[in-house]
């Protein structure tokens, strides 16, 4: 029983090793810096896998729940828990 978990950790941790080690493409991070220190519309385009959509990142949407008079309390609370 020993045996046969010392073998599956063995085998799982070189396949682990191996998919690190055999990586193609190195990330260029100087690259990476330049291209997105533009404005958004001059980054490279994504690449998607086929039949994959895109879109663009936005800002999120006013939370409809911060004007209501019921959730001032738990807002409240949040606040002091976690900032």
């Amino acid at each position: 029983m020993q045996q046969s978990i010392l073998r599956h950790v063995a085998l799982w941790g070189t396949v682990l090793l191996l998919s690190f080690s055999l990586r193609q493409d190195p990330v260029d991070f100087a690259q990476l810096r330049a291209w997105y220190s533009q404005p958004s519309s001059a980054w490279p385009a994504p690449h998607l896998l086929e039949g994959g959509t895109f879109r663009e990142l936005e800002a999120l949407p006013e939370n409809p729940f911060r004007q209501d008079p019921a959730y001032e309390a738990l807002i409240s609370l949040g606040k002091q828990l976690f900032f």
